[in-house]
């Protein structure tokens, strides 16, 4: 269990982490990255900006935040996916706020296409295992454990421990930023 403001205090886990360990770097076109191909993103807002994290597009391309390009197992994209569209059909457009002893954290947001349009789902201030949230959202006292593991499972594609292999692309970087 979280402490009350501290920093994490239980284990994440899921049975899909490391999906970024079994995945495989292969370059793609632009036009892979479209709003008509995002099963879904996410991204950061930070006080100094806002930048992608990930995309995941038809069928399981995902372009990182530098524009790498990798090939998920199909099995880990449909889950990933599947979370998101639990998270999104169980709380739509809800936004939590974490509890911290300071302010100023960043936001991660995880978006999905409904009917053409980007929906979006915020955490504020996330960290894996810190679980209290400031007030009660969407009728919850602390972060559900798919919005958790979802968010958990979108932070692995952060560059720590990334293969060297992965190729960063500019380009897709930019469609990305646009496409989010």
């Amino acid at each position: 269990m979280a402490s009350r403001h501290g920093p994490p205090t239980a284990t994440w886990t899921s049975q899909h982490s490391n999906w970024l360990a079994r995945a495989t770097p292969i370059q793609v076109t632009t036009d892979v990255v479209s709003k008509e191909n995002l099963l879904i993103g996410a991204s950061v807002n930070a006080p100094v900006g806002t930048y992608p994290i990930l995309g995941i597009f038809k069928p399981n391309i995902a372009i990182l935040s530098d524009g790498a390009s990798v090939e998920m197992k199909q099995e880990d994209a449909d889950a990933l996916v599947n979370l998101a569209r639990k998270v999104a059909e169980e709380f739509p457009e809800s936004h939590w706020r974490l509890r911290h002893d300071v302010s100023c954290r960043p936001i991660q947001c995880i978006h999905y296409p409904v009917e053409g349009m980007l929906k979006q789902i915020s955490v504020y201030g996330y960290m894996k295992g810190l679980y209290e949230l400031e007030a009660s959202s969407a009728g919850e006292n602390k972060l559900p454990e798919v919005v958790d593991e979802i968010f958990g499972l979108i932070e692995e594609a952060s560059d720590s421990g990334r293969s060297e292999s992965f190729v960063p692309n500019e380009q897709l970087k930019s469609e990305l930023c646009q496409v989010l």
